[in-house]
């Protein structure tokens, strides 16, 4: 996601970064800043659209994980289950003593 933030900062500085018009002028339609408007929203669109197939992967795997992780806690006994909930307070207790 880091990759949009060029056409971000394109896109919402009010000033054209490029000071190339001051010297030679302006020779392009419609104008610098409208221009680099344009060439930001699409560097940011393009940044944007290759981050989508990432996430909705990344997306995929979390799910998967997520009902994996539930298919195993579901398939606890309840005394493994207060089991895990003991160690975890005791966990819990000592990082706070630690803090003290």
């Amino acid at each position: 996601m880091i990759d949009s933030i060029p056409g971000i900062l394109m896109r919402l500085n009010d000033t054209v970064i490029d000071g190339i018009t001051t010297v030679a002028g302006t020779g392009w339609w419609p104008n610098p800043l409208h221009d680099q408007h344009l060439a930001g929203d699409l560097l940011w669109f393009i940044a944007e659209a290759a981050d989508v197939p990432v996430l909705i992967l990344l997306l995929l795997r979390w799910a998967r994980r997520d009902r994996a992780e539930a298919a195993d806690f579901d398939a606890l006994t309840d005394a493994e289950h207060d089991a895990l909930v003991q160690a975890h307070l005791r966990g819990a207790r000592a990082g706070s003593d630690a803090a003290r």
